[in-house]
């Protein structure tokens, strides 16, 4: 073993909005192709996702571009937090996974691997909310 490492073996970050000097903004969506970094395409991918100097409360979610965005988040954040959550979800058929903020925010998007065929994706569906 001569310890070189091939890309698909790491971890990739897909984007950090804090090296544009651009947040992201309210209401708007990245667009991330799940074959970049050398990952095959899959059924699912496995992403990290952290919201960094959010300016008000919201939420992020993650989904297959060109599908309806679901009405379920992935990460709720707020002013002065810093918030990291995986996930695994499923990219449309052209290998697209899209990532939506409610609010302002940076965010910190990385490709944590990928699941093959044997992964069934379900659409998320919020079972339970105690909130009044």
């Amino acid at each position: 073993d001569d310890g070189d490492v091939v890309e698909a073996d790491r971890a990739v970050r897909w984007a950090d909005s804090r090296e544009l000097g651009v947040k992201v903004a309210a209401g708007s969506e990245m667009r991330f192709d799940t074959t970049d970094g050398g990952f095959e395409p899959s059924a699912g991918a496995v992403i990290n996702v952290t919201a960094v100097n959010t300016e008000a409360p919201g939420f992020i979610t993650v989904y297959p571009c060109d599908d309806p965005r679901p009405t379920t988040s992935m990460l709720n954040t707020g002013p002065g937090l810093v918030v990291s959550n995986a996930a695994i979800a499923a990219p449309n058929d052209e290998q697209q996974l899209c990532v939506f903020s409610l609010t302002t925010t940076d965010l910190v998007v990385d490709m944590m691997g990928s699941i093959d065929d044997a992964f069934r994706p379900l659409v998320p569906v919020r079972v339970l909310d105690t909130r009044a």
